[in-house]
């Protein structure tokens, strides 16, 4: 005890005789300590943030997907499934490009010696009519079929590789590497109106189109102008298949309804 009263009372005298070292040492371990308590403090927490789209919904329900159309986890599909699935209709919607964002992407379509070249696919799931009415936009043939290669193509590539409406059903065609049975002939119009909850398109984002707005809109309106509405492909540029296609052919899942 003694020991530690006069190493304790040499340090308090030595303390008064340095009187800047015992002020920069206290100093720093203010901020040392300021510092460690700082970063120990950060929490992650969940903000709800709510934002009104223009548009009217085109079904009641939930949709899920990424303020910047970016590609979702997998896992957000299991979830959502467990969840609803029960209950209601689920869905989910998966993309398949060629290209990175910002450049354009290419994926041919081949029949025989006829060659149609899409800009994007789009995966659907099984219950995709009972939640947009997507099969609405057939005009020749039927929906995909469950778990089938099944593939739906626009009037201007039915056109290109020569897929006549009697040939609805027997017609084959490739693509990425699969062979597909040309299900249905869509009709681009009635495509073009086919509308998601956001009260935009459910086929992919055009991502030339929203570079180019991108550089034209001014920085203080681009936050706002991505929540509110985005660019699609045209009909003619994206056929339709089967999400979990498209996922095995390294596609990624976008959004779920």
């Amino acid at each position: 005890i003694q020991a530690s009263s006069a190493a304790f009372l040499l340090g308090i005298a030595n303390m008064r005789r340095r009187v800047m070292r015992t002020t920069l040492t206290c100093v720093t371990l203010i901020l040392l300590t300021f510092t460690v308590l700082s970063f120990t403090s950060v929490v992650s927490s969940v903000r709800i943030n709510r934002v009104r789209l223009k548009g009217t919904p085109s079904y009641i329900g939930f949709m899920l997907r990424s303020a910047t159309w970016e590609p979702i986890e997998r896992g957000a599909w299991e979830a959502f499934d467990n969840d609803f699935a029960r209950l209601y209709p689920v869905s989910i919607r998966a993309w398949f490009l060629s290209a990175l964002v910002g450049n354009q992407s290419y994926v041919d379509c081949v029949r025989g010696d006829k060659v149609y070249t899409y800009t994007a696919l789009l995966g659907i799931g099984d219950r995709e009519n009972d939640i947009t009415g997507v099969n609405r936009a057939i005009k020749y043939g039927g929906p995909l079929r469950p778990g089938g290669n099944d593939i739906l193509i626009p009037e201007s590539a039915a056109k290109i590789l020569e897929v006549r409406p009697e040939e609805v059903g027997r017609a084959r065609v490739s693509c990425v590497g699969i062979d597909f049975t040309v299900a249905g002939i869509i009709d681009e119009k009635a495509m073009k109106k086919v509308q998601d909850l956001d009260s935009e398109s459910i086929l992919p984002v055009n991502y030339l189109l929203m570079e180019e707005r991108r550089r034209a809109t001014p920085m203080s309106r681009m936050g706002r102008e991505q929540l509110q509405r985005y660019l699609h492909l045209e009909p003619g540029e994206v056929a339709v298949v089967s999400a979990p296609v498209v996922l095995n052919a390294a596609g990624t899942l976008r959004s779920l309804a």
